[in-house]
């Protein structure tokens, strides 16, 4: 390990030994995730309504109808309608003489949390996740302590890690027997600097790697160019001429984010030894590291930042995607309607169909009444047209979307359809409720997904709310109020020193 001299604001240190370490680990994960990312960004084009992309010719029919993106936007809809509460209560004995205040300092938790969803926007990383899990199958949330928030004081605060930059360890199911991961991504040198400060001096442009990204949706190119134009007269060619201009892309580098589980030896108060785990977090860019500290040095909670949710847990990491299953109808959806309105573009303008002595090859044909053409005798001239559908081809477009809706559980009635019969009202109310089984499934999963996110969003308020702050509350009413909290708020007096509240949570997601 050689180590360089830095800038007194950060510890930047060459490891080759780790990095190469680190980098084998994330080829392992990125290897066994590189199938998906093709079906990812078929699901991605699908729910943006870009199945024919941006290279079909304009003359060519190209009819998309969107039911993969109103049955998500449906179901994100039900999902979200309820705001998300997260309760907590004090692990405290109601017979003590500190539970009236301990139970205190949990309704204030929970205020703070309350609180924090409103003022930092955690309904929109909350969303996102919702997003990635039907499109993609898994969605990620982080929770972190960013100390540049709130004037300086810092606050906990909840994110969404894009799927296509997170790299599990290939063996695990859940986050459970998570032995690694890797969260990587391009940035800017200025990103850099400010993460880590003094850190750009060393790392060079060289340190700038290709990862998994969502391709374009509107026919632009994510290939590097080192000079935007052609080689000669080539046009396919990714690289240009030095006098043809600058670098196409921003400057930046590539940073890796590791979390890895380590065992260390400790002992128990009888002072026998056990084996227990611990998280071990390394940045690295290049071959410089960034940081490498154990999470307990970050937060108290001593784990990963990270929370999984699927829609469905079947036992893989990756779960199954609610696209995926639409994939397929919408395809073919696509297809037979293109085939309709080809046929339809074709009778209204038909192909023209001449004889080579028919003599009109000069003439500019054009469909319209009382143009008169002149052909010579014996040869045929006249409009093609193509023959009429079977009726069937009807019939199988409503069928494709009658399986739609049976994959989603959401009819079109459900979605907001008027119904063109008058059905009673027991009818209808069946309908929902059969729409709404899916639903709850749903939400169960996302409430023990917020539970740990609730777990890793208290743990850093009550770890880092060590001086005096105001907490600003709005209720349910629109009435303006504020919580005055001391320092060590959440602390009680204990025989060591201060004790942390210890606290239960009940999440309700609808």
């Amino acid at each position: 390990m050689t180590f360089v001299a830095t800038k007194p604001e950060v510890d930047v240190f060459e490891d080759i030994d780790l990095v190469n370490r680190l980098r084998g680990m994330f080829s392992k994960a990125r290897a066994r995730r590189r199938s998906r990312v093709g079906l990812w960004n078929r699901n991605r084009r699908l729910v943006h309504n870009r199945y024919y992309g941006s290279g079909r010719p304009n003359w060519m029919a190209s009819p998309q109808a969107s039911e993969i993106y109103p049955i998500l936007h449906a179901l994100i809809g039900w999902m979200t309608d309820q705001r998300q509460t997260i309760s907590v209560t004090a692990s405290a004995d109601p017979g003590s003489p500190y539970s009236a205040v301990l139970s205190q300092q949990a309704h204030d938790l929970a205020t703070v949390i309350e609180s924090l969803w409103i003022t930092h926007a955690f309904d929109c990383p909350f969303e996102k996740v919702l997003w990635d899990a039907m499109t993609y199958g898994t969605g990620i949330f982080k929770t972190v302590w960013d100390p540049s928030v709130d004037g300086g004081q810092g606050n906990a605060l909840l994110g969404r890690v894009d799927p296509f930059a997170f790299y599990p360890d290939p063996n695990a199911t859940s986050m459970t027997d998570l032995e690694y991961c890797f969260e990587a991504r391009l940035v800017s040198f200025d990103e850099l600097e400010r993460r880590f400060p003094g850190s750009s001096a060393y790392v060079g442009g060289g340190a700038e790697e290709r990862l998994d990204t969502p391709e374009d949706l509107y026919g632009g190119s994510s290939q590097p160019m080192g000079v935007p134009g052609n080689v000669g007269t080539n046009p396919s060619t990714l690289w240009g001429r030095p006098q043809s201009g600058g670098d196409r892309r921003e400057g930046g580098v590539t940073i890796y984010e590791c979390w890895l589980r380590e065992n260390e030896t400790a002992e128990t108060a009888d002072g026998e030894p056990y084996v227990q785990t611990k998280w071990r977090l390394v940045v690295f860019c290049g071959n410089y590291v960034l940081m490498d500290i154990d999470a307990a040095e970050l937060w108290g909670h001593s784990g990963h930042p990270y929370t999984r949710y699927v829609l469905q847990d079947l036992g893989e990491f990756w779960g199954m995607s609610l696209v995926e299953h639409l994939a397929q109808p919408q395809e073919a959806l696509n297809r037979l309607l293109t085939c309709i309105q080809s046929n339809a573009e074709l009778i209204a303008n038909p192909v023209w169909l001449e004889d080579t002595r028919a003599q009109v090859g000069r003439s500019k044909v054009t469909n319209r009444p009382g143009q008169r053409l002149y052909k010579t005798p014996g040869a045929e001239v006249g409009w093609q047209t193509p023959p009429d559908l079977p009726s069937f081809l009807f019939n199988m477009v409503q069928f494709w979307i009658g399986e739609m809706e049976r994959i989603s559980g959401l009819s079109a009635m459900v979605r907001g359809a008027t119904p063109t019969n008058r059905a009673s009202q027991g009818v209808l109310d069946q309908v929902q409720e059969a729409a709404f089984v899916r639903v709850r499934a749903a939400v169960r999963n996302l409430e023990r997904s917020l539970r740990d996110v609730g777990g890793l969003l208290c743990s850093l308020i009550v770890e880092n709310y060590t001086a005096p702050r105001i907490v600003p509350v709005v209720g349910p009413s629109a009435e303006q109020s504020a919580l005055a909290l001391k320092g060590k708020h959440f602390y009680m007096p204990g025989p060591d020193g201060s004790v942390p509240l210890r606290y239960e949570l009940l999440v309700e997601a609808g």
